[in-house]
């Protein structure tokens, strides 16, 4: 009986057991989709993450590419400036000795001028003249057929003229001066106005690299080339004066402006290079004879005795002294000729120098190119993967942190910028770190009170919008005036603007005179003010001041304002209301603080009603000077 099995306990057994199977199934099957929800997600983490690493290391390489980036290219800009310094000395060398050969025609050009004037002065009849004068063109025309020219021509006269076509248009001039059909002042002024062109052309071709001190060497060799130009005029001019015995009154006054420019020249030239003035003193002193003589031939043609004497001298005689003034003159060209090769010389030792150090400079500069980028291009490649991995967190953080710390500053600067606007910053201040702010006792400050005249019949006039528009625009205006001065603006109402001085910060007794400049300036400026609603009507204020003790305080808890309290706030009111149209009216008390300063022009007004205090004498305010330089004036 004990082995006997109730009917049906096998099948109970059975389907508990077939329960727990199907419920096993459904657990594997779940933890199956479980995993392959984890998987995929992990796949996914995996793929965003790699890609993600693979952008941060590009953004990595573009970061570091900017340190590198900017060293190649601080080395390649090193590089150009050496090589176009090179090129530029190397440029200045070839320009200063072409300048050089020219400058040597020049000279030839001179001395045939002035020779030239001798012979003619003497009426062509000077043989000793004109052998001097025919190995001087030969001299000339060996010069210019060895000197470099411009291919395209050299300006003269507004003309280009190549080698050839100098050599023709000179060999004419000559015959031109043989033959005794050109006047001594018209030989000058041929030969001048080719060396002049000459030497402008000279000047301009020399390009000096920017250097201050070449620069100053540059200035101080054009001048002695232009005074030895000036020299040779004077020798050409004092040839024929010592040949003929007088000078004209144009050619006396044409001397002395070229003796004026030439000390001027001078002066310049030994002012702008030392070596130049050491020279100078040098070749001054061992010729001493030289300078001597011609400062007394000089003086010779201003006597009035000499011109008699001369005018008795045989011709020998007179050739005699031209030919000794010519010589002397040519020695003193020479001398300043000789300074300034020795100028060149020097100019270009000092570019030499200065081209085999830059082209050092190419050389040390391309290899420092080629290591520098060597370098940094691998030091960055092993820089950029191994930062990569250790600063991906620290810099999603330190991006995260920064954004939020870039919001909070944003925004307290915003909240600070406006609590600024609606209270002082001294109150603001005190309001943030205590939480709220006593009232204040100022014994002395001044109050500002204005409004628009006819301001009701205005709005009447134009729509709401223009009104705003209208305050607006003026208001922007006052602010701008008040910027100027050591006041506080408290508040607007309306068309109604109050500004106080001597507080929040007390500045003793200047809130008066702050607040009248600034009264005076908001005057003017509505008088100027124009606005499209209005077309060409103007605005008046009317104005009212006063000066004395207030209490102040910030009021409210919702939209707390900075408040002023008393009886002088009262009556600096009383002084605008009863104030007229384009007038600044001021109280007494207001007056007495502005005698002690004596800067304001005053008028006095009278006693006048005021509403809660009687009888007030009051003043109207005109105008200001500076401050403590004159009394007040009253006008009874």
């Amino acid at each position: 009986m004990n082995s006997h099995r109730i009917p049906g306990e096998k099948m109970e057994n059975g389907g508990s057991n077939i329960s727990r199977m199907t419920s096993r199934v459904y657990s594997v099957a779940s933890l199956k989709a479980i995993r392959a929800i984890r998987d995929r997600q992990l796949e996914r983490a995996l793929d965003e993450s790699k890609s993600g690493r693979i952008i941060e290391m590009v953004k990595l390489m573009i970061v570091i590419s900017v340190p590198v980036v900017t060293l190649i290219v601080l080395a390649s800009v090193l590089l150009t400036e050496a090589i176009v310094l090179y090129n530029a000395t190397n440029k200045a060398i070839e320009s200063i000795h072409r300048a050089t050969l020219l400058s040597r025609f020049i000279g030839n050009l001179q001395r045939e001028r002035g020779m030239s004037a001798m012979f003619l002065s003497s009426g062509g009849e000077n043989n000793d003249s004109f052998n001097a004068l025919s190995v001087l063109r030969a001299e000339s025309d060996s010069t210019l057929t060895s000197i470099w020219w411009p291919e395209y021509g050299l300006d003269i006269g507004g003309k280009l003229y190549t080698k050839p076509e100098v050599h023709v248009m000179m060999a004419e001039w000559r015959k031109m001066v043989d033959s005794d059909g050109v006047t001594f002042r018209n030989n000058i002024l041929f030969y001048t106005e080719i060396n002049e062109s000459i030497m402008t052309f000279t000047i301009n071709l020399v390009t000096i690299p920017d250097n201050y001190e070449l620069s100053k060497t540059v200035v101080s060799g054009d001048a002695l080339l232009h005074l030895t130009d000036i020299a040779g005029i004077q020798r050409a001019l004092g040839s024929t004066f010592f040949t003929l015995c007088a000078f004209s009154t144009v050619d006396l006054q044409w001397f002395s402006e070229l003796e004026g420019r030439s000390i001027e020249l001078l002066a310049i030239a030994l002012q702008y290079d030392k070596t130049v003035k050491e020279s100078y003193t040098t070749k001054q002193e061992s010729s001493q004879f030289v300078s001597d003589l011609l400062r007394s031939k000089k003086g010779l043609m201003w006597s009035e005795a000499y011109k008699e004497n001369c005018r008795r001298f045989d011709p020998e005689e007179r050739f005699y002294n031209s030919r000794e003034w010519f010589h002397n003159m040519t020695t003193y060209i020479d001398i300043i000729f000789q300074i300034r090769n020795e100028l060149s010389f020097h100019t270009s030792g000092i570019l030499t120098d200065i081209s085999k150090k830059s082209q050092q400079d190419v050389t040390i500069y391309a290899a420092v190119q080629i290591v520098v980028t060597i370098v940094c291009l691998a030091l960055s490649i092993w820089y950029a993967i191994y930062m990569n991995n250790m600063t991906k967190c620290l810099r999603d953080y330190a991006r995260h942190i920064n954004h939020k710390t870039k919001e909070l500053a944003l925004e307290k600067r915003r909240t600070e910028k406006l609590l600024y606007q609606l209270l002082p910053r001294k109150i603001a201040d005190q309001l943030k770190e205590t939480g709220g702010v006593s009232a204040e006792y100022f014994a002395s400050v001044t109050i500002y009170f204005s409004d628009i005249v006819g301001f009701t019949g205005i709005c009447s006039n134009i729509s709401p919008m223009e009104v705003v528009d209208l305050l607006n625009s003026l208001y922007s205006v006052f602010d701008a005036c008040i910027d100027k001065y050591d006041v506080y603006k408290v508040e607007t109402i309306g068309d109604a603007y109050m500004v106080a001085s001597g507080l929040p910060e007390t500045n003793g007794l200047n809130h008066a005179m702050e607040i009248c400049g600034m009264a005076l300036d908001i005057r003017d400026a509505v008088q100027a003010f124009r606005t499209a609603c209005l077309g060409e009507k103007k605005l008046f204020l009317r104005t009212g001041v006063h000066s004395g003790s207030c209490v102040a305080g910030v009021v409210g808890t919702k939209m707390p304002r900075y408040c002023l309290f008393g009886d002088t706030v009262n009556t600096a009111s009383r002084m605008e209301s009863t104030g007229e149209a384009g007038s600044i009216q001021i109280s007494e008390d207001t007056k007495s603080i502005l005698d002690q300063w004596g800067a304001c022009s005053l008028q006095c007004r009278g006693r006048i009603e005021v509403k809660g205090k009687g009888t007030m004498l009051t003043y109207w305010l005109y105008g200001m000077q500076s401050p403590r330089t004159s009394r007040v004036q009253v006008i009874v």
